[in-house]
């Protein structure tokens, strides 16, 4: 695109305006990925080059030159896109809690270019509220430096490296664009003073060897060019960093073979009482139910190991919606898990019985 359009030729009035002048750079770096895929180089030239104008001016003449009214979106989007940053929502860590300093400390050490970094733990552990909390963190907030998706069992590596896809309407046949993880490599490495962070919710429920491809060996090797089986010359950053989840308890979905495991990090997270009991206060429980919920949960541990975490108490309010949280989402698992095993499926029953009498007899939640 730059070969194309003379930068340098966009009006004093656009040039003097400094959110768009600020931003000319970054254009620089997204246009290809963003605007070409949508409305195709030519038609993306001339929709800046009218950008040059006034912005209603803009606006009119592009209508009046026949444009579409998708080219006249796409130019709007990127306008609105580089005069405005997006904040993102996650920001309730604290800096001194103590997984978020794990993972500053593992990103920062010497001579260990493997920013990547994978929270293990069963269901209802936060491996995800982690994972998107600590990623905004470290790119302070930015989301134009985040990203965030979900490997699943269809999602391969044309969804996340790059992709043959279909042409713009004007044209016929397919186009190799590059996919998320290329994109924000790209992007990473034209930003090489900011952290950029990747997260990769439910690593194992995709084939993770095949998803990252040649790029495997490279995750562990940053800032070392290296070519796709397309051609297309790749780059991994140093300030890439990847963060993702795991759940090992679920066996119906894929293992991580060693050479993909050995290059990330792995934290672990476990179920933590303390976290439930920082969940009931903010609910709004009574503080005299912490006690009989709290040891419920720990019996449960011991009966069902490692099996249920913290989160599952997330919209525990009242004493309706603690047995809706037993009813429907942690007496299933039970009863799956201990399918022709009934005396443990009673015990644990019985569990939950006592605690439902215990907050009925002290009127905790009523």
């Amino acid at each position: 695109v730059r070969a194309e359009f003379d930068w340098d030729s966009l009006s004093q009035e656009m040039q003097e305006d400094n959110s768009l002048s600020q931003s000319l750079d970054n254009l620089h770096r997204r246009v290809n990925d963003y605007a070409t895929r949508s409305i195709g180089r030519q038609n993306f030239c001339l929709g800046m080059e009218l950008y040059a104008l006034p912005i209603n001016e803009g606006l009119e003449l592009l209508h009046n030159f026949g444009l579409s009214n998708r080219t006249v979106e796409v130019c709007n989007e990127i306008i609105l896109d580089l005069t405005s940053e997006k904040l993102l929502s996650y920001s309730e860590i604290s800096q001194d809690d103590p997984i978020l300093q794990t993972v500053t400390r593992l990103i920062n050490e010497e001579n260990d270019d493997r920013n990547n970094i994978i929270f293990v733990g069963p269901p209802g552990t936060s491996k995800t509220w982690y994972a998107l909390q600590i990623g905004a963190f470290l790119c302070q907030h930015q989301a134009s430096r985040f990203k965030n998706i979900q490997f699943h069992q269809s999602f391969g590596y044309e969804d996340f490296m790059e992709g043959y896809v279909p042409c713009d309407e004007t044209t016929s046949g397919f186009s190799l664009i590059p996919k998320i993880f290329l994109e924000i490599c790209s992007e990473a490495a034209n930003d090489p003073e900011n952290i950029y962070v990747l997260v990769i919710d439910e690593l194992n429920r995709g084939d993770p060897s095949r998803i990252f491809g040649e790029a495997l060996t490279y995750i562990e090797r940053r800032g070392e060019e290296f070519t796709l089986s397309s051609g297309t010359q790749a780059i991994i950053p140093k300030n890439l960093i990847l963060l993702a989840t795991i759940n090992p308890i679920d066996k119906s979905i894929a293992d991580i073979d060693m050479a993909f495991d050995r290059r990330f990090k792995k934290i672990p997270m476990k179920h933590k009482s303390e976290i439930l009991q920082k969940i009931l206060t903010e609910n709004g429980l009574p503080a005299e139910s912490f006690g009989p919920i709290i040891g419920f949960f720990n019996q449960l541990q011991l009966k069902f190991i490692n099996r249920i975490g913290h989160a599952y108490f997330a919209k525990v309010k009242n004493i309706d919606s603690l047995r809706d949280t037993w009813h429907y989402e942690i007496l299933p698992i039970i009863e799956n898990e201990y399918e022709f095993r009934q005396e443990e499926i009673t015990e644990i029953k019985e569990l939950f019985e006592n605690l439902i009498e215990n907050l009925n007899s002290s009127n905790t939640l009523n």
